[in-house]
């Protein structure tokens, strides 16, 4: 028998066409699989870019009510020090955690009423000098480690001594978010020598369910002893446009592979 008639039997039989019956919808699902991996891929390689750039600084009497994606500004605390972890030198930040995905591009803060521009002579204003430097990351919850996403500076302003207002980072790039990552900012300065300093206020207690206040050593988080938060809001864009896009067209390459299986 001919090659073409044995492959004329083969596909005509009814055992034959069972299988490929069973076997083409698995093929599709294999291509749609391939096709969520590479968007998120993507994704993953937009969020784990990282770049020293500049962002600027204001400050406000009043805190931030806009585009808020996570927040503890209800408990605003005594902020009093604690073996100095309030303090910038010692790299005081917050985890955090977002409700859905994100673009990131503001950070707020609130000073505790006991800054100034120097440890040796205390109470010294803020002279515009001053370096901050912001970061964030996401953080591996077993061991604490850091990946970072994004690392800006920002010069200081002049501003009075022990100053409890809400201090504002805008970056100059935005850090795509998403839920069910743990994600942290911490925020140190420098200036006068090395001598400049910043408190940060914080919670009474735990007041905020979605992480706890941390210090940064080694490039791992250290959560604080005493389980308070820090006075903080987090702000950005819901849903980025840069998500959506890639989203329709994961759909769009979906939809592709599905008429080709059919």
């Amino acid at each position: 028998m001919r090659n073409t008639e044995l492959q004329r039997d083969f596909n005509q039989n009814p055992k034959t066409k069972a299988m490929k019956a069973s076997i083409e919808p698995q093929s599709s699902l294999r291509n749609d699989r391939n096709v969520w991996r590479t968007v998120a891929g993507i994704v993953s390689a937009c969020a784990l870019v990282t770049n020293a750039t500049a962002a600027s600084i204001t400050e406000n009497a009043a805190a931030p009510t806009g585009n808020i994606l996570t927040s503890q500004l209800a408990d605003l605390g005594p902020g009093v020090p604690d073996l100095n972890r309030d303090y910038t030198p010692d790299f005081p930040g917050q985890t955090f955690t977002v409700s859905g995905a994100a673009t990131l591009d503001i950070v707020t803060v609130m000073g505790n009423g006991d800054s100034a521009g120097s440890w040796q002579a205390f109470n010294q204003p803020f002279n515009g000098t001053e370096i901050w430097t912001i970061q964030f990351g996401s953080v591996n919850t077993g061991t604490g480690a850091i990946t970072p996403l994004d690392e800006e500076t920002a010069t200081g302003f002049a501003a009075p001594a022990n100053i409890a207002d809400f201090l504002s980072f805008s970056l100059a790039n935005p850090v795509v978010v998403t839920p069910g990552v743990t994600y942290e900012f911490d925020i140190t300065m420098a200036g006068l020598n090395g001598q400049a300093w910043f408190g940060l206020a914080h919670s009474t207690g735990d007041a905020y369910a979605g992480g706890t206040a941390i210090n940064v050593t080694g490039g791992h988080i250290v959560p604080n002893p005493n389980n308070y938060d820090y006075v903080f809001a987090v702000q950005g864009v819901p849903e980025p446009g840069v998500l959506a896009w890639i989203g329709l067209g994961g759909f769009g390459l979906i939809a592709t592979c599905r008429r080709r299986g059919a």
